[in-house]
């Protein structure tokens, strides 16, 4: 799902290795799929985290885990789980990370963003990262995002049928857009400074609670 925001181009793409930290792959261009020295996505294999091209898990990876640490300017994450009971814990430390999240199946998302104007967002409906999209999961997944450090960090969620969005910001100038449908989820956003909190829920028995300090 795609959501009518600014876009942002990235300096350098990196991959992850099995130690799982964050090491140069490209520069120049945003990261696509479709042409060489593309971004590539980081899936957990067997419990041994590889870097393999843009694509969903296959059915024998049921209930995966991904563990990534990305440390410096600029880094770029693209990270999808499919069906069900996966795991993935994420840290990203310095200016500018990005990193790209998609979940199905009561999946366990775990994202800390640290520094300076990061972002959280998803796919586009080709699969291809897509900076004005949403981070998506299904079925009952969770989410705990922390970005610290402000600075126009943003978040851009779209989750559905039961599933539960925990998002702190604490800093200045930062943003949360999040969505949710099909009913039974529940969202708790918590942010510092000068922030913006955009809320849609749809369906029924939802919840959300919204704590904004100055």
């Amino acid at each position: 799902m795609s959501l009518p925001f600014g876009d942002a181009s990235c300096a350098s793409t990196y991959t992850c290795c099995a130690s799982g930290v964050g090491r140069p792959a490209s520069r120049g261009k945003a990261p696509s799929r479709h042409r060489s020295g593309s971004a590539r996505r980081a899936l957990a294999v067997a419990g041994v985290l590889l870097a393999v091209p843009a694509v969903a898990q296959p059915a024998e990876q049921l209930g995966s885990r991904a563990r990534v640490s990305q440390v410096g300017d600029v880094n770029v994450l693209l990270l999808t789980q499919s069906l069900g009971a996966n795991d993935a814990h994420i840290s990203q430390a310095g200016v500018g990370h990005r990193a790209r999240l998609e979940q199905t199946g009561g999946s366990v998302a775990d994202i800390d963003q640290d520094g300076v104007g990061h972002r959280l967002a998803g796919f586009d409906a080709f699969g291809a990262p897509d900076e004005n999209a949403a981070a998506l999961q299904f079925d009952g997944s969770q989410l705990v995002l922390k970005q610290i450090g402000g600075m126009n960090s943003q978040a851009f969620v779209d989750q559905r049928d039961g599933s539960i969005a925990s998002i702190t910001q604490f800093g200045s100038d930062n943003a949360a857009y999040l969505i949710q449908s099909g009913g039974i989820n529940d969202a708790s956003v918590v942010q510092g400074g000068n922030a913006t909190a955009w809320i849609t829920q749809t369906g029924h028995s939802n919840v959300v609670d919204i704590i904004q300090n100055p």
